[in-house]
């Protein structure tokens, strides 16, 4: 059996326990369970070093923060005086291992397009449309794809005038500083804000890539509207098809009519 398609199975049974986990129980936890597979095999599908690499900094990012959060909390205590405990509950509508297959089916093609036709640099394409595919219902889905493009354009756009502003100036610490309170004010913005908090907190993490890409052979005027293009897309195909496909697949699940009171 060609090696490629093994990979792609394995990932589409990765892809449908991450979705199926999403839509059963209502854990986040599926959400992460696909974006690291899915980013992990289209790297490895173009550089096997750049996977490992994803991997170590991954494992890493994820001991610092394990390490790092109780200290921060020990030297800041949270002002909050309520606890966060969610209720996590199965998304509406049923059918959850079919709607399931639609959205790993739809990953796959994701996937299996940026195996064969475009490269690695490409990956918002995925990464546009796997955020979209989390969300339970057409209408969320919808929604999800104007948060994303509006955190990638106010994102980019704020990344931008920090560079143009740094080139003026030519100072390193001045661009770290300037980024800095711009980061800084996403992050205030998803406690005040009039979207949700992750829509600034997409846009902040936009400012670093680009102006981290600068730094390298990436042109930041092409980067951004790449990005922008790409998340868009992304995110518009996905949810278009699998609102075709749920509308063509996906029969509504009866619901008992409540028993009629007994006359005496």
């Amino acid at each position: 059996v060609p090696m490629p398609l093994v990979m792609s199975a394995v990932m589409a049974l990765v892809y449908f326990l991450g979705f199926f986990m999403i839509l059963r129980t209502g854990n986040p936890f599926g959400m992460l369970l696909v974006v690291g597979a899915a980013l992990c095999s289209i790297l490895g599908a173009g550089s096997m070093v750049a996977m490992t690499l994803l991997r170590d900094e991954m494992t890493k990012a994820a001991l610092i923060t394990a390490a790092l959060l109780p200290v921060a909390y020990g030297l800041f205590p949270a002002k909050a005086t309520w606890k966060d405990d969610p209720k996590y509950t199965p998304a509406p509508g049923g059918n959850f291992a079919l709607r399931a297959a639609i959205r790993a089916g739809v990953m796959v093609l994701y996937s299996v397009w940026l195996y064969a036709v475009m490269d690695t640099s490409n990956v918002m394409l995925a990464i546009g449309g796997m955020f979209i595919l989390t969300f339970p219902t057409n209408r969320e889905q919808f929604g999800e794809v104007f948060d994303r493009t509006y955190a990638t354009v106010i994102g980019g756009v704020a990344g931008l005038l920090v560079l143009g502003f740094a080139s003026l100036v030519g100072h390193l610490d001045v661009l770290v500083l300037v980024m800095f309170l711009t980061v800084f004010l996403f992050i205030a913005a998803m406690f005040t804000g009039k979207r949700p908090a992750m829509v600034y907190q997409y846009a902040a993490s936009v400012v670093v890539t680009l102006v981290a890409g600068a730094f390298t052979m990436q042109e930041p005027t092409f980067a951004f509207i790449q990005r922008v293009v790409l998340t868009f897309g992304g995110a518009l195909v996905g949810a278009v098809i699998t609102a075709l496909l749920e509308a063509l697949l996906v029969k509504p699940e009866r619901t008992e009519a409540p028993a009629a009171p007994a006359t005496v």
